[in-house]
């Protein structure tokens, strides 16, 4: 009998985990994927099965009332030998639950902090947590910090096994040679560079503020942010209210799409223009999509550019000063490596968890530095607090660090070229190749 291994996850719109189970898939023998939503932005060449008409809008107080009824249409889909992983919370109690109907085996990775990362249902996801994950047959966790948080909630230790996040090093470097296209103009001045989604864990804010600081020093310095998410446009107004000149990719192309457009300011604005800010924004308020001749252009003349999910992030990292992951919580950081795969000095927090098992691989992993740490293969910094920032609250103390830091660093380009060489060197040990086998070991 052929034993089919399906992969269960919530979608594939984006995000850490779903790259990793599209790698896993291209390495493993995975029949299908089937997921509990319909939104799908990754490419796979696997049958895709749904679970429900769900999407990424549907409210997450509905889509966590649906778990029984995703669970129950999981085990009519499924063959009683079927191993089935899964990935990410729900999808995880999902797969655990289908076991009441049909005796599958069950191996869930788990790709979240318990202590610090569930957002929304906090305590409800923590009770099931509790009350499911020890169900489970085998629990991979992306982290010994990850592992870590789920014995502290009382998971057994040997039901639970760290296998790292996997990562195609030569496909990365093959993509790093792309040229850029309209952004080689950007690319000549000196950048710093973050990627993810752009949504509370990730603290895009506090890495905007520390910007605006440089910025008083470093004249040309510009940020470039890669991700799409839901603080997009608090972020968007927090880089304007911190008076950076913001770029952002679905605002900013002049086309057909707009109601209206100020092609010419003159017009209707006397002496020195005082009315153009009040104008674009009422336009705004009035729900018009509206075009800025000054605003909207993609040129190097910007501070700060939103540059939404890139097909292909690598070739922008890669002609970076600098990595900076300003992140609150962590499992384990793709972007992380990524970025050190490319060849970029990093500086990340020292957040649970990940970056220290990445960056400093050989000190105690549930430490936590409140200094700038010059780690082995990257630079660790302390974590900000989970708070929300406004343009004119003054700089914190964490704050400054990070300044002064990244300060040494675009100053110092012999330690800069350095930790990039290390960087390369440490993307070595999460190579798929290894980390597959290691996948193969456990289904075996």
């Amino acid at each position: 009998m052929v034993v089919k291994l399906y992969f269960l996850i919530n979608s594939l719109a984006g995000g850490g985990a779903e790259k990793v189970a599209i790698r896993l898939s291209e390495h493993l023998s995975t029949s299908a994927f089937i997921l509990l939503e319909r939104d799908v932005k990754y490419k796979t060449d696997k049958p895709i099965f749904f679970l429900s008409n769900h999407s990424t809008k549907t409210s997450p107080i509905i889509k966590t009332l649906s778990i029984p009824i995703y669970a129950y249409k999981l085990s009519r889909f499924l063959e009683t030998t079927s191993p089935v992983v899964s990935f990410l919370e729900r999808a995880n109690f999902v797969n655990i639950i289908s076991k009441l109907f049909k005796k599958h085996r069950a191996i869930i990775s788990v790709h979240m902090d318990q202590q610090t990362g569930h957002l929304g249902l906090r305590k409800l996801n923590k009770l099931l947590v509790r009350l499911l994950y020890p169900k489970a047959d085998l629990i991979i966790a992306v982290s010994h910090g990850v592992k870590e948080s789920l014995i502290n909630l009382g998971i057994e230790e040997e039901k639970i096994k760290v296998i790292y996040n996997p990562y195609p090093i030569d496909e990365i470097r093959e993509l790093v040679k792309e040229p850029l296209g309209s952004y080689e103009e950007i690319f000549k001045y000196p950048i710093l560079i973050t990627a993810g989604r752009l949504t509370k864990p990730k603290g895009q804010w506090y890495l905007l503020r520390v910007f605006k600081a440089l910025k008083e020093k470093h004249k040309d310095l510009k940020l470039v942010i890669l991700g799409e998410g839901e603080l997009k446009d608090y972020l968007v107004k927090l880089s304007e209210e911190l008076g950076l000149k913001t770029y952002v990719w679905d605002r900013d192309e002049l086309s057909e799409s707009f109601d209206v457009y100020f092609k010419d300011l003159k017009l209707v604005i006397l002496g020195e223009g005082e009315l153009k800010d009040y104008l674009v924004k009422l336009s705004e308020e009035l729900g018009l999509k509206t075009y800025v001749w000054d605003r909207d252009e993609l040129s190097e003349s910007f501070d700060v550019y939103f540059l939404g999910f890139q097909k292909n992030p690598f070739k922008l990292i890669a002609r970076s000063k600098l990595f900076v992951f300003p992140s609150l919580w962590e499992g384990f950081p793709n972007a992380l490596v990524e970025a050190m795969a490319c060849g970029v000095c990093v500086v990340s927090s020292d957040c649970r968890s990940g970056p220290r098992e990445i960056l400093a691989p050989n000190t105690d992993f549930n430490y936590q530095t409140q200094k700038p740490e010059f780690a082995e293969y990257g630079i660790l910094m302390p974590t900000f607090e989970v708070k929300y920032k406004s343009a004119n609250e003054p700089l914190e103390e964490r704050e400054i660090m990070w300044v002064k830091t990244i300060d040494k660093l675009l100053e110092d380009e012999s330690l800069r070229k350095n930790y990039s060489e290390k960087a390369k060197q440490r993307a070595e040990d999460f190579r798929i190749e290894k980390i597959v086998q290691e996948w193969r070991e456990v289904l075996r």
